[in-house]
């Protein structure tokens, strides 16, 4: 057990199979281990006692032991082998191409349990990030998941692409990447519809907010058309909006409306007694696309009328690209002595930070932002600080060795 509570971080498995030398009625699986890390770090020699567990399209459980860098192991032959099923293991997997390709139709025909199918995605945009896979093979993963129908599994994807969209963003392919977010929650979105159903349960409604907001934000005609329908009706006090779709109704029609839908959205605002619409509304307002509503928003934000506890979350609410969030940056800077003096010491500061300057995208920025917290120490908030700047270089290198393939993929996309 000493490498796991003496050594930091966990070990990525990378796995590949063959036929068994001998015996066409088994593969040989060739596993070795690594540390994992981001951004290209230096190799390390940490290696860990391994507990691997091997799932086979049959059904059949195997355990195995890696004690060592890489070893081999055979199992029956089997259309696919997944490892680490159920999602127990400490560890990453990387998968062969072929293997890869295996799980994916196994995903697409119902085969994978819903906890695989989140570990599938989930550590396939960890590898990317950590620059093992392409970012492209992540998209081509994505298009498996339109019959997916667990909120957790859509959840962890669409927070995933969402660090994808910040490079979209700064290659000026959103309007293609809206059109891709389109097609790919189109199906599970047909599915649910906007009406809740007696046999729905609570996922299904967690659900059912995520998709309609998603593609009311990337503009899907159909759902904008509700939005904007369901707004109306609720403004008017014709037909309330039920809570659980505020929030996608107001971003919706804030992401694609202008000062008019602003202006109606902040009458909500000020004729509510509850503070939780209050805060569900002061966390939409950001999705306004125009410089001049975004900027009300930000000085909003800093105003009277928000408690200090949310004015971190109204900030970090207009930070959905990157305009937006460089305008965000400026009007903090400009304003830091502001926030020193309220948040000084909290984990609120931190959290700006981080909700700030996370996904910028370009040297200059890491820059920027390195050298405004030397010249403006934040003790409070170092941590966050250089994991900003750690995500920040890590998003460059990523543009300079996948910008182009994704270019090429968005493409297939009409804006």
């Amino acid at each position: 057990m000493e490498g796991w509570t003496k050594q930091m971080g966990y070990p990525v498995i990378s796995v590949a199979s063959k036929p068994a030398e001998g015996d066409d009625s088994k593969l040989e699986l060739t596993i070795t281990q690594e540390k994992f890390q981001l951004g290209g770090a230096n190799k390390s020699d940490l290696l860990w006692r391994v507990p691997i567990q091997v799932l086979t399209a049959t059904g059949h459980k195997h355990q195995l032991m890696l004690a060592e860098k890489s070893d081999s192991f055979t199992v029956p032959k089997a259309a696919w082998v997944k490892l680490n099923p159920g999602c127990i293991g400490v560890y990453r997997v990387d998968y062969s191409a072929s293997m890869l390709q295996d799980l994916i139709a196994a995903l697409k025909h119902g085969q994978l349990s819903q906890r695989d199918r989140f570990n599938l995605e989930n550590d396939l945009f960890a590898l990317a990030a950590a620059g093992r896979v392409p970012i492209v093979q992540v998209l081509q993963l994505a298009d498996a998941y339109k019959a997916e129908q667990f909120y957790t599994v859509w959840s962890d994807l669409l927070s995933n692409l969402g660090s994808v969209q910040v490079l979209a963003d700064h290659l000026g392919l959103l309007d293609k990447w809206r059109a891709f977010l389109r097609q790919l929650c189109e199906p599970a979105y047909q599915r649910l519809g906007w009406d809740a159903r007696p046999a729905d349960g609570h996922d299904a409604t967690l659900l059912r907010s995520v998709l309609i907001g998603c593609l009311g934000r990337a503009g899907h005609e159909s759902v904008l058309a509700e939005a904007k329908a369901k707004f109306a009706k609720h403004c008017s006090g014709e037909c309330p909006i039920t809570p659980d779709l505020r929030a996608c109704v107001y971003s919706t029609v804030l992401a694609n409306g202008g000062v008019e839908e602003f202006e109606a959205v902040l009458k909500l605002l000020e004729k509510t007694d509850m503070q939780e619409e209050k805060v569900r509304i002061l966390r939409c307002l950001g999705r306004a696309r125009a410089p001049e509503l975004r900027q009300r928003v930000l000085e909003l934000a800093v105003s009277d009328k928000v408690r200090l506890q949310d004015t971190v979350f109204v900030i970090g609410g207009a930070c959905h690209s990157l305009e937006a969030r460089r305008a965000a940056w400026q009007f903090v800077k400009s304003r830091w002595s502001w926030f020193v003096e309220k948040f000084a010491g909290q984990f609120l500061l931190s959290r700006l930070v981080q909700l700030l300057c996370n996904d910028f995208c370009t040297a200059e920025d890491a820059d920027d932002v390195d050298a405004f917290f030397k010249a403006n120490p934040a003790p409070s908030a170092e941590r966050n600080i250089k994991q900003a700047l750690e995500n920040t270089r890590l998003n460059v290198a990523i543009l300079a060795r996948d910008g182009d393939s994704v270019k090429e993929f968005l493409a297939q996309f009409a804006a």
